[in-house]
């Protein structure tokens, strides 16, 4: 597999690590609150309790389960990284709903019914603040009270900010950042996508050797071409400060060994041109098929002045 593919597992199991530890912790009683839901102190023991967690729990392990089958999916789009990035995005989503939001949701419903069939009655905490009041979360989790000004509150869990989506202000701040995450997402994407779908177009035009081809396109003018030849080794793109590579092929600016190297190479296709600059950097490409590897390389020899056999 190539670096993206292993990417994009690793997060995909850190968000299944992280789902567990989330999921186990939602599940325990916070400020005598459970799914969201304000308990009366002498109802605490019972039972409803222990069923609600085990149903939310035995959710979670299936979907857990599920997300962990799915984590592999994208090491079959291991020749297209956009590909892979936006089926991460679109399992980061659904598993967010179907092993989070839903089960959570269920649970708080549930809880919130069988709250108000015994008529369990509960109060705000000491301090007043509106937030503390259970009527003002949406299923537990989405602070909605039109008459708080705050665009943001404590959250549910009390570890971090939430947004007041009651009022205007706090609607506004969270549609801005809706809007910046897809923003970022979607123009990754955009980034990405002709990356994948484009192929390295190699020609010689006013006295260069030019390789068009989208961001990491290159010009090399042939009086700073220093040698070349054609090689059956082909370079080491382990590290890339400008480029991008998967296991059928690496395109960009790499670094190995101290020596700088623009590449365009398709993997396991040698042979590969491989030219040598004055500056001390060097220049590789091939094609998927080797005779127009061969052909290139020969044209490039003539506009150099160089003899096939010189």
């Amino acid at each position: 597999m190539g670096a993206v593919s292993w990417f994009v597992l690793a997060m995909g199991v850190f968000g299944l690590v992280l789902y567990g530890v989330l999921q186990h912790s939602v599940a325990q009683e916070r400020d005598s609150r459970l799914f969201g839901v304000k308990i009366p102190a002498e109802e605490k023991g019972n039972p409803v309790f222990q069923s609600i967690r085990k149903t939310y729990r035995r959710q979670g392990g299936r979907m857990l389960l599920l997300g962990a089958a799915a984590c592999w999916v994208p090491v079959l789009f291991g020749a297209f990284p956009s590909l892979q990035f936006l089926y991460w995005i679109v399992w980061l989503f659904l598993f967010y709903y179907l092993a989070v939001l839903r089960p959570y949701i269920a649970a708080n419903r549930r809880l919130a019914a069988c709250k108000a069939e015994s008529d369990w009655v509960t109060f705000p905490g000491p301090g007043g603040e509106p937030w503390e009041d259970e009527r003002y979360w949406r299923y537990g989790l989405f602070y909605c009270n039109p008459n708080d000004s705050s665009a943001l509150v404590p959250g549910q869990f009390r570890n971090g900010m939430t947004f007041n989506l009651g009022n205007r202000k706090g609607r506004a701040w969270f549609i801005v950042l809706c809007t910046v995450i897809a923003a970022i997402l979607i123009g990754l994407l955009v980034f990405l996508m002709p990356i994948d779908f484009s192929t390295p177009r190699f020609s010689l035009a006013h006295g260069s050797v030019v390789v068009d081809y989208p961001v990491f396109g290159t010009s090399i003018p042939l009086a700073d071409i220093e040698s070349v030849s054609l090689t059956s080794t082909a370079p080491d793109t382990t590290f890339h400060p400008n480029g991008g590579g998967t296991s059928e092929w690496a395109r960009g600016m790499f670094v190995h060994g101290g020596e700088k190297m623009t590449v365009f190479i398709y993997s396991g296709c040698p042979p590969y041109i491989k030219a040598m600059l004055k500056d001390g950097s060097a220049f590789y490409y091939n094609e998927k098929d080797p005779a127009d590897t061969r052909s290139e390389y020969a044209q490039l020899r003539r506009a150099i002045g160089w003899t096939a056999a010189g």
